[in-house]
């Protein structure tokens, strides 16, 4: 196919938590289920994820955003992601499941257990777990354009990782393959693939704690669930978690992480960062950060932005570089600051030092 031909050139990898549509109750609460779990209990009647669509789509434009910068690369997963939508749409009538987020949510998580463990579901599979997700949802209000963001975002979860794996091949490229698939089942689910099984015709997520009633930590602390441990040789400074080792001789090279209260997820993460930056890095560093906001991934494979800035810093003897990342999380995100430093205590020398830094 010419689309996967023209995604298959890409070189790629795996989606972003960005690509998540931003104050949806129905995200926040299928992002909650790694905490709270999935049960067995289904829901009959009208789907509380069954919406009155648009015209056209709401959100498949924006998610393509974040794959890729060239217009035509764009276009081809866009035609993708239309092509998928009207696919499961027209499955999804001859059961009466169309437009129906509940539907949509069932295809996406079981096509990226599929791709991880091998196993083929039935169409009654299908149905059984859109059943468990209808009652999970029972209680949750939202507009129909959110249901049909819901709906969209679904989809292309699952379908961005079948069109960037065309472009993977051999045993490295399976391997990619299934951790696109775990990126996507922890954006969708909020759990490790770990976490999730289909056992007598039903899906279940295991929770690691905290209730159905539990919300995500709000300004002051970290997001709920989210943890760090410091390996050894690390330690707790006034607030930065801290390592030091020496280079050579006297020199001292030290990483600093300062974790900053999480913030509600918005609509511009660039405006975040950049106010993050101002009001955290200091004043030598004001107005210095990174023109681009970068993206990397850290542990278990959650996407984190970042952007940095470099320069003396009062009490440092040389230029350190400063770096400031959130972690997408979902409905909140997680921020904190890298200090990298270079200093010689001994030294008879400081010109070779501030030399000596950025290198």
């Amino acid at each position: 196919m010419r689309l996967f031909s023209l995604i298959a050139g890409l070189v790629l990898v795996a989606t972003s938590f960005g690509q998540i549509p931003k104050d949806n109750p129905l995200v926040d609460r299928a992002q909650s289920f790694g905490r709270i779990g999935l049960g067995t209990d289904v829901a009959a009647g009208v789907s509380p994820l069954k919406f009155k669509p648009t015209a056209g789509r709401v959100f498949v434009g924006e998610y393509v955003k974040f794959l890729a910068d060239d217009a035509e690369a764009r276009k081809a997963f866009s035609d993708v992601f239309e092509e998928s939508i009207n696919g499961i749409e027209a499955a999804a009538k001859e059961t009466k499941n169309e437009n129906d987020g509940a539907y949509a949510y069932s295809f996406s998580v079981l096509l990226l257990d599929q791709i991880l463990t091998g196993k083929e579901f039935e169409d009654k599979d299908y149905l059984a777990v859109a059943g468990q997700v209808r009652k999970a949802f029972s209680g949750v209000a939202a507009t129909d354009r959110q249901k049909q963001e819901f709906y969209e975002w679904s989809i292309c979860s699952a379908m961005s990782v079948i069109a960037l794996g065309a472009g993977l091949e051999g045993e490295d490229g399976a391997k990619k393959l299934k951790e696109l698939a775990e990126v996507q089942v922890l954006m969708l689910t909020g759990a490790k693939f770990e976490q999730l099984s289909f056992t007598n015709g039903h899906l279940l997520i295991k929770g690691v704690g905290g209730g159905a009633g539990t919300k995500p930590a709000t300004t002051g602390g970290l997001v709920e669930g989210f943890s760090y441990s410091m390996p050894e040789g690390w330690v707790n400074e006034n607030g930065w978690l801290s390592c030091r080792q020496k280079y050579m001789t006297s020199d001292l090279i030290g990483a600093n992480i300062r974790m900053l209260p999480a913030v509600k997820a918005s609509g511009d993460l660039g405006a975040t960062i950049r106010d993050l930056w101002e009001k955290n890095m200091p004043e030598e560093l004001k107005g210095k950060a990174s023109g681009m906001v970068f993206r990397r991934y850290i542990g278990d494979g959650l996407p984190a932005h970042f952007i940095f800035g470099q320069g003396q810093v009062k009490g440092q003897q040389a230029d350190s570089l400063y770096s400031l990342y959130i972690v997408d999380c979902g409905g909140m995100w997680q921020p904190f600051v890298v200090a990298q430093t270079w200093s010689d205590p001994t030294t008879e020398h400081p010109l070779g030092t501030m030399f000596s830094a950025p290198l």
